[in-house]
């Protein structure tokens, strides 16, 4: 903690220990006399140290990070240290760019590991039951106030999301340290039985009560305080979709899903269908569009579905008299 804050670095660490040998050139005043990041040349070794690069209690945490740093001129090198994020293990590689505004370029490897692990390390609310093992990359990139998180994720091997057990699954996301949003897109997943789906949304996280030091965050928490307020009033019908969720003043969420080909009887049995054997047979295949939103403990859903192939032929056998 304080070698970081002595040398103004853009993270805190609170344990651990940095060692080795630094050289810093001091700078005077700018053009327009504002303050200047020194020159720092030499390298640090880190044991133990646990790191955040962003406020907040919900920003993820690198804990027992080990490796070496290296400083050259307002340059910060991550040489491969590793540690953990939550449960996470990785590798770091890339650079923080510390002149003026600065810059992230941080770049980690996910390997195989457990979905849920992965949610809790970013402290993400589970709104649906999902089980699985997924493996990926990340970057940390933005500016040193604002930092982001985005990579892309896939499945390693069969997973379940809600009920409905995947062959394979895919998505890019994006985590905002500004508003703690968790976004999705280009999701993609292939059914057990046959069929597809693909789909876009996030989880919205309400910060705006929180306190903090960073002034993007005071921006932008005020702007949603008074966004929230003009608001229109949810829907007064309990099943409607609520168009604003991601905008009120409540941990919320939204997704958006388009199903393709889904083997309609298969899905029925899922789903605890109650229309029986002949019901079941003679639905064929089905496409659907999915919405889900509201509240993450209390989230609508709302589906709309057709039959997209013919059912199959039924015999119908008649009594004898």
């Amino acid at each position: 903690r304080t070698a970081a804050a002595i040398l103004n670095l853009p993270m805190r660490a609170d344990e651990g220990v940095c060692s080795g040998a630094l050289e810093v050139h001091f700078a005077g005043p700018g053009p327009g006399g504002e303050d200047q990041m020194p020159n720092m040349f030499g390298e640090a070794q880190l044991e133990g140290i646990s790191m955040k690069f962003a406020e907040g209690p919900d920003a993820p945490t690198l804990s027992n990070v080990n490796g070496r740093l290296r400083f050259e001129e307002k340059r910060l090198y991550f040489e491969g240290p590793s540690g953990n994020c939550g449960v996470m293990p990785m590798t770091i590689l890339g650079s923080i760019n510390m002149q003026g505004k600065g810059e992230y370029n941080l770049f980690t490897r996910v390997e195989r590991l457990n979905v849920n692990s992965l949610l809790d390390s970013f402290n993400v609310k589970k709104f649906v039951p999902t089980e699985g093992f997924v493996k990926g990359e990340a970057r940390m990139h933005g500016e040193l106030e604002k930092p982001e998180i985005s990579g892309f994720l896939q499945s390693v091997g069969s997973c379940v999301f809600d009920k409905m057990p995947l062959k394979a699954a895919s998505t890019n996301f994006r985590w905002s340290s500004l508003d703690g949003s968790f976004l999705f897109s280009e999701m993609s997943a292939q059914v057990f039985g046959g069929g597809t789906v693909e789909g876009h949304g996030g989880l919205f996280f309400d910060l705006s009560q929180k306190p903090t030091n960073n002034p993007f965050q005071k921006e932008l928490r005020m702007r949603k305080r008074a966004l929230a307020a003009a608001l229109p009033p949810p829907p007064a019908d309990e099943l409607d979709i609520d168009a604003h969720a991601p905008l009120r003043a409540y941990d919320s969420m939204r997704f958006d899903f388009r199903v393709s080909d889904l083997n309609g009887a298969e899905t029925l049995k899922l789903y605890g269908g109650k229309g029986g054997e002949l019901a079941a047979q003679s639905l064929g295949n089905i496409c659907a569009t999915a919405v889900m939103a509201g509240h993450v403990k209390d989230t609508i859903a709302k589906v709309e579905w057709r039959t997209s192939s013919p059912a199959p032929a039924i015999a119908i056998a008649s009594e004898s008299s």
